[in-house]
């Protein structure tokens, strides 16, 4: 009796050991998986971070251009006032002619 005891034992202990392993296995692969799913996460998480930056680089990149554009705008109104005085000048000139 006391062998086959021994004979149960063993057999329980050799399941455990199997199941230990198949467990392991499953748990190798869903950790895999998962860091798989988390490395995935973080190329979409920097491809947010670039298009975020991108973004603002073209919007400060707007607002220049918008000042500049402002700016050309701003000259461009005191050169045609000083035309229309000049070509009211030459108005005035050539009725004295």
């Amino acid at each position: 009796m006391d062998n086959e005891m021994r004979m149960m034992f063993n057999a329980i202990l050799e399941e455990m050991d199997r199941m230990e392993k198949r467990l392991e296995k499953r748990m190798d692969q869903r950790f895999e998986r998962m860091e798989g799913r988390l490395e995935h996460l973080q190329h979409e998480v920097n491809a947010c971070k670039l298009e975020r930056e991108s973004i603002s680089m073209l919007i400060r990149h707007m607002d220049s251009l918008e000042e500049h554009v402002e700016g050309l705008e701003e000259r461009m109104e005191g050169c045609e006032s000083r035309i229309s005085k000049w070509e009211r000048k030459q108005d005035k000139n050539l009725s004295l002619v």
